[in-house]
């Protein structure tokens, strides 16, 4: 059996789930970004419970295809982000080969149910990536520009300033607190 999880973004994440799949007694045999496979289907008690738990952690089991679809988008997206190889694959590309869907029918989708699209998102989480980048303060902007995939340290710069409204330097001696990627 197949579970889907709402707001799983980190390994941390991953870890807090299984722990309550423990907590529980739920047997599972895979455990990624937004998706657990169980060895055997619960209860309906075993399944409230477990929902209850989730939801106190702040995840949310998925129930229908549109909010599982745009729950995988959002998982690939954060896996797209975090993947900072050079000479990846277009987005579109990425997202349609790993979920085997339509980009065009996925993009509209998600646009009708978060009420902005997969690019405005893929882009938040783009810059909040850049933000924990500059935190760390190993790379140039010239080389977040290339490990994110963007045409060049300039675009980043300006979408970082039409995101944030300040360019990458400034946020780097002020230090404004980032944004958790499960409310983005």
């Amino acid at each position: 059996m197949e579970i889907r999880i709402k707001n799983m973004v980190c390994d941390r994440c991953i870890t807090v789930v299984q722990n309550i799949f423990n907590k529980n007694n739920i047997k599972v045999t895979n455990l990624d970004l937004g998706v657990a496979f169980l060895t055997e289907e619960p209860s309906d008690d075993v399944l409230e419970l477990l929902k209850n738990d989730l939801k106190a952690e702040g995840f949310e089991v998925l129930n229908s295809k549109s909010e599982i679809l745009i729950g995988q988008v959002k998982a690939e997206a954060i896996k797209y982000v975090n993947d900072l190889t050079f000479n990846k694959p277009t987005f579109s590309i990425f997202l349609s080969k790993n979920l085997g869907q339509d980009y065009k029918v996925m993009s509209q989708l998600f646009a009708e149910n978060e009420g902005h699209s997969i690019v405005k998102y893929l882009t938040s989480l783009k810059i909040e990536k850049v933000k924990e980048l500059i935190e760390y303060d190993e790379y140039s902007i010239a080389q977040i520009s290339d490990m994110l995939g963007y045409s060049s340290p300039a675009y980043l710069t300006k979408q970082f300033k039409e995101v944030t409204g300040q360019n990458p330097s400034a946020y780097k001696n002020q230090l404004t607190p980032r944004v958790s990627l499960d409310k983005l």
